[in-house]
């Protein structure tokens, strides 16, 4: 064999040892975590849902009103939702990660009282639309007020909510919170698929794909 023909094999081998190790990396980071939970675990009679009323497809969103990549998850759920109107039904749960994110918690209950007059889905946009204008305030209720005004609730009927009644709103919270913390979840978004879970950088194509395989 000639040296020409010895150095041509090395390149071949490391050429295809390098698209393998592609392959593999890609296939890995694209794949859905191992964990599973029953729907028991992950779907809560009484959460704000959106999409079918009888899904063959269910998703489950762990979020962070504060958190940004749940922010840039949002109108990739709604999408998808739009999009399969008859077939797919989003859950949002509450996860506030109140040790990196300080007006998470106040934000889960500006939403959760919005939950109770039925706008959730109007606040859960806004919050997450305008969430740099909210997320480093000391006192964001002002900023939360003129959101609920903008779903058409009352302003005063709001703030009396958020500013005297907080405690009121957190059975839900706590409800979700436990339910995260005991299936082990890291962080936000934690998006279950009919149960299977998925997290990471999730692109629109990622969360399309693993939607139409329950279709």
């Amino acid at each position: 064999m000639t040296k020409e023909v010895s150095i041509l094999l090395v390149v071949v081998g490391l050429t295809l040892l390098v698209s393998i190790g592609v392959i593999i990396y890609t296939q890995t980071s694209s794949s859905p975590s191992n964990a599973t939970a029953s729907s028991s675990n992950v779907w809560r009679n009484g959460a704000p849902t959106k999409g079918a009323k009888n899904p063959k497809v269910r998703i489950v969103e762990f979020a962070d009103f504060e958190c940004p990549a749940c922010a840039e998850v949002a109108p990739m759920l709604d999408q998808i939702v739009s999009s399969h109107s008859n077939e797919v039904a989003l859950q949002y749960r509450y996860f506030p990660l109140t040790s990196i994110h300080p007006n998470a918690m106040n934000a889960a209950i500006a939403a959760e009282i919005s939950n109770t007059q039925g706008k959730f889905w109007q606040m859960h946009d806004l919050l997450f639309e305008n969430q740099n204008s909210w997320a480093s305030l000391s006192d964001p209720t002002d900023m939360f007020a003129k959101f609920a005004v903008l779903t058409g609730q009352s302003e005063a009927q709001f703030k009396q909510a958020y500013t005297s009644n907080k405690s009121s709103y957190m059975a839900n919270i706590n409800t979700d919170l436990n339910e995260a913390n005991a299936l082990g979840l890291p962080g936000t978004p934690s998006i279950y698929i009919n149960n299977v879970l998925y997290q990471g950088n999730l692109t629109q194509t990622d969360l399309t794909s693993a939607v139409n395989q329950q279709l």
